[in-house]
């Protein structure tokens, strides 16, 4: 016979299955804005475009937009970001993310001045900005070649420029055809100084930071390079690593590769699990790192105790917002996303206990209470717990304990969809009377 807990358990499992439901929600992607906003000045270059002219702000955008040639306008207004009478507006043909030719960076924050860049005239701008860059760092060879303090300063300038331009997530994908092969040549050269290397290498790693990017840098060659720096620090064949600032960067790009999950048959094709699970047994951030890739990629392999806890204790770090093994990480992709992957997968007796022991449903249920709850982490969550209590019953009376939690979070999704609809059709009303006035 059923006792009344265990009556309230059941009905209290089938409000837990329709409240995994609602943490799949996730509003549609908004339509692609005219511009996007950033506290500060963006400043000029050789191309300085269009005078200093009075205008609305209204109709600063409406300029801009009308002009091919206008990437972005700024204007100084200390008290609001919507005056509502003429301000001094300076149009620029680049973005804030651009590079002067001196190597400074285009933008300067500043609370009292306000910026605008135009989303698709920035994207269209992408490869015409690198390929600039790219010149300059193969322009004149026999000056930037191999050693001297001076060609190593003006390589490594460039490759910040490139850094900069590729940082946004929406640029990766075009700017990585042009530059990947490049960035593999730099960081695997035996002639080029170990800074210009490194630099490359963290390039990478940036670029490797979205699913998009993994067919190109996979082609390019990218997984073996960076396996081969890794490796020139065994101390023999098949010995141990000595971990630096190279291999340790270099096993970054292989992990951001991994965490996207969008080559991972091709991963798997090409090995990949293999080496990392050669790699689980390092000591430190290298061993925790090579767990988490593998996870993602998705293959059955047995993760060490002491790992374990080092993953819930990053799984704490990412919740808290705090700098762990000189990152501040996202839960997905991350420790969470890392964690539900491992729970599916790799679900033994063991596993569970060590989870369990580690605080991992303490940790899982902070992000349930959360001020602000984010629909991916609460999916991402709910199917840990889902999978922890489909096989050990401590989960499930933890998970009875928290049913307020849950509920809650059930309560405050739904909110969130009715505001996403207001949102919607808020921004579609805006858009009628924009094309409206355009069309006057």
């Amino acid at each position: 016979m059923a006792t009344p807990l265990r009556k309230a358990g059941m009905r209290f499992y089938v409000n837990f299955l329709l409240l995994l439901s609602l943490a799949a929600f996730s509003p549609a992607p908004a339509e692609s804005t005219t511009v996007r906003y950033r506290s500060g000045f963006v400043r000029g270059d050789d191309g300085l475009r269009g005078a200093e002219l009075s205008l609305t702000v209204a109709d600063a955008r409406e300029r801009c937009m009308r002009d091919e040639g206008c990437v972005s306008f700024s204007f100084e207004s200390p008290s609001t970001r919507f005056p509502s009478g003429n301000v001094t507006s300076h149009f620029r043909p680049h973005a804030d993310w651009h590079v002067t030719t001196t190597g400074e960076a285009a933008f300067v924050e500043d609370a009292s001045w306000h910026s605008y860049v135009n989303v698709t005239r920035e994207r269209e701008a992408v490869p015409r900005e690198v390929e600039d860059v790219l010149r300059r760092l193969k322009d004149g060879p026999s000056k930037l070649r191999g050693g001297g303090s001076r060609a190593i300063g003006i390589k490594l300038t460039l490759l910040d420029s490139i850094y900069n331009i590729v940082f946004p997530k929406e640029h990766k994908a075009l700017a990585a055809p042009l530059i990947v092969p490049h960035l593999v040549g730099l960081s695997t050269s035996s002639a080029e100084d170990p800074a210009v290397r490194l630099a490359a290498m963290k390039v990478l790693i940036v670029i490797a930071d979205t699913p998009d990017t993994g067919p190109v840098l996979l082609d390019a060659g990218v997984l073996q390079a960076m396996k081969n720096i890794i490796n020139e620090n065994r101390s023999e064949p098949g010995g141990g690593l000595a971990w630096d600032e190279n291999s340790e960067t270099a096993l970054d790009v292989i992990s951001n590769i991994c965490l996207h999950r969008s080559v991972n048959a091709e991963l798997k094709k090409a090995g990949v699990h293999t080496f990392l699970r050669g790699l689980l047994s390092e000591p430190g951030f290298p061993g925790l790192q090579a767990a988490m890739a593998l996870a993602h990629v998705g293959v059955d392999f047995q993760l060490p105790r002491s790992e374990v806890r080092a993953l819930v204790r990053l799984l704490r770090n990412a919740i808290d917002g705090d700098i762990a093994y000189d990152i501040k990480w996202d839960l997905i992709p991350g420790p969470l996303s890392a964690l539900k992957f491992l729970v599916q997968r790799n679900m033994s007796a063991k596993m569970q206990e060590q989870l369990l022991d580690a605080g991992v449903m303490e940790h899982l249920l902070m992000i349930l209470e959360a001020d602000c709850l984010v629909a991916s982490d609460v999916e991402a969550t709910i199917q840990i717990m889902q999978s922890l209590s489909l096989v050990s019953e401590r989960a499930r009376n933890v998970i009875l304990l928290a049913e307020h939690s849950l509920r809650d979070a059930e309560s405050r999704l739904k909110e969130y969809g009715r505001v996403a609809q207001l949102a919607s059709g808020l921004s579609a009303a805006v858009a009628r009377y924009d094309t409206a006035r355009a069309e006057l």
